[in-house]
C-alpha cells in the first residue's frame, strides 16, 4: 500500500487545462526519466515540494523514500551533517534528496554544500525548491554561482494559482476527491455559486489555501455538494468587496469649491432680501460696494450667474 501511494504521488495538484501546467506535467515526466538535479520554483503554497515528490514517484526509484531536508528550519551544521550522511549512503540508500527552500541557506553553508557535492559526487538526485530561479537578480546576488549551476541542471517554474484560474474548477474537484478518500462523508462537488466564489478569490497562499478551503467546506457541508455558505468567510467577503470596489479618491479643487459656496451664499442672501443688495450685503457681513465687486468677479447678476456660467 505504501509503495502504491508513493507511486501515485501528489498528482491532484497538477490536474489542469492550462498550457502552463501542461508544460509543468511534461517537465515532471522528463525529469523523472533522468538523474539530473532539478530546481523547482514558484510562490509559497504552489506545491513546489509536491513537484519533487511527483518526480520521485514517477521515476524508477519510487519504491524507496526520498530524503527531505528543510533549509529554512534546520541549523546549518545539522543540515550539512544530514546531507553528508545522505550522500554517503550511496546507491543502496536514498536515491532522491529533497532540499526545500534552498534560498534560505546562508553563503557559508552554500560554500560548504558546494564543497561536499564536488568532493563526494553523489549518486542520488537532488531536487531543490526555491521561490525564484537563481538567475534572477535578487537570488543571483546572494547565491553561490557554482552551487546554483550544480543544483539547477533543470528548472521547473510553477505558475501561481491566480495565473491559471481556468484550472481551478477541475483542480478543486480533484482536491475534493482527495478529501473524500480520507473521510466517511462523500461529497459530489460544488454548486455553481461556490465555484464562482472560488474563481473570484485572489488565493494569496495559492493551492495550499485552496486545499484548506475545500477541507473546511467539506466539514461544513450539509448537502451532497459544497455550497457558497460552506466556504470560509474570507472567501465570501472578498467576493462581496470585489463587487463593490472602493471609489477612487477624487482630487478636490478647493478654489472652485469655495467659489461655489460663495455664489450660493450670495444667491440665498439676495432671495431673503428680495433683491435688495444693501440688505443682502448686511446679511453677509459685507459693505454694499464690496458685494457689488464680488458679484462682478463671480459674474453674478441679481444673484444668478450670467449666461448660465457658475
Amino acid at each position: 500500500l505504501q509503495r502504491r501511494r508513493v507511486r501515485g504521488g501528489p498528482r491532484h495538484r497538477f490536474v489542469a487545462y492550462s498550457a502552463a501546467m501542461s508544460r509543468v506535467r511534461a517537465q515532471i515526466e522528463m525529469a523523472a526519466k533522468s538523474r539530473a538535479h532539478v530546481l523547482v520554483t514558484g510562490p509559497p503554497g504552489s506545491g513546489r515540494g509536491d513537484v519533487g515528490l511527483a518526480i520521485h514517484a514517477a521515476s524508477d526509484d519510487a519504491a524507496s523514500s526520498p530524503f527531505p531536508l528543510y533549509c529554512g528550519e534546520a541549523p546549518p551544521d545539522m543540515l550539512l551533517a544530514d546531507i553528508e550522511r545522505c550522500l554517503q549512503k550511496g546507491p543502496a540508500g536514498y536515491s532522491t534528496l529533497l532540499l526545500h527552500d534552498v534560498e534560505h541557506l546562508n553563503r557559508e553553508t552554500q560554500q560548504e554544500l558546494h564543497r561536499l557535492l564536488v568532493q563526494m559526487k553523489p549518486q542520488c538526485r537532488i531536487i531543490s525548491t526555491a521561490r525564484h530561479a537563481f538567475a534572477e537578480s535578487t537570488s543571483a546576488e546572494r547565491f553561490h554561482p557554482e552551487l546554483a549551476l550544480l543544483l539547477s541542471t533543470a528548472v521547473i517554474a510553477l505558475p501561481s494559482l491566480p495565473e491559471r484560474l481556468e484550472d481551478l474548477p477541475l483542480l478543486a474537484q480533484a482536491l475534493l476527491e482527495d478529501v473524500n478518500a480520507d473521510n466517511a462523508k462523500q461529497l459530489g462537488g460544488f454548486t455553481d455559486e461556490a465555484v464562482r466564489l472560488l474563481v473570484g478569490y485572489a488565493w494569496p497562499e495559492d493551492v495550499d489555501e485552496l486545499m484548506a478551503a475545500i477541507r473546511w467546506g467539506h466539514e461544513q457541508a450539509q448537502s451532497p455538494l459544497i455550497e457558497a455558505e460552506d466556504l470560509p468567510e474570507a472567501i465570501r467577503l472578498a467576493n462581496v468587496f470585489a463587487r463593490h470596489p472602493r471609489r477612487a479618491d477624487e482630487p478636490i479643487d478647493l478654489e472652485e469649491l469655495l467659489q461655489e459656496i460663495e455664489v450660493e451664499c450670495i444667491r440665498r442672501a439676495l432671495e431673503r432680501a428680495r433683491g435688495n443688495k444693501a440688505q443682502a450685503a448686511r446679511m453677509l457681513g459685507l459693505t454694499r460696494p464690496k458685494l457689488y465687486r464680488r458679484m462682478e468677479q463671480l459674474n453674478l447678476q441679481d444673484g444668478k450667474p450670467e449666461n448660465g456660467d457658475g
